[in-house]
């Protein structure tokens, strides 16, 4: 995990999870799923980068929407299905996530309909 901090802002700490990390990718092999719970709820915020790739997982039904074997096409879609569930249980309240889309696939993707239509992006 990488922490990030700004000296003008002493208060706020960003983690960012990265899975090529052998302590992250063991705990994940032990109990995906138990595993991705605990990340989401320790997280204030989530931060996809939406691109093409990132979507197709969220919505490619060849994806099992069950726990999650070790592969980031299902830990992007149990991710999503997780922040869903969480989004329902606070009301239709997006309160955790804050997407990012990188400028070379803003003509591809901002009129998309699951960009368009998603209440989380």
């Amino acid at each position: 995990m990488i922490n990030f901090s700004h000296q003008d802002f002493p208060t706020i700490r960003v983690d960012f999870f990265r899975l090529n990390e052998v302590e992250l990718w063991n705990a994940l092999l032990i109990n995906p799923e138990a595993c991705l719970m605990k990340w989401i709820d320790e997280m204030d915020y989530v931060m996809p980068i939406l691109t093409p790739e990132f979507l197709q997982d969220l919505h490619n039904p060849s994806i099992p929407a069950g726990p999650p074997a070790p592969t980031s096409a299902m830990i992007n879609k149990y991710v999503y299905t997780l922040l869903r569930s969480e989004f329902v249980a606070n009301g239709c309240q997006n309160l955790k996530v804050r997407p990012a889309m990188p400028s070379i696939f803003v003509d591809q993707l901002y009129r998309c309909k699951p960009v368009q239509t998603e209440p989380l992006f």
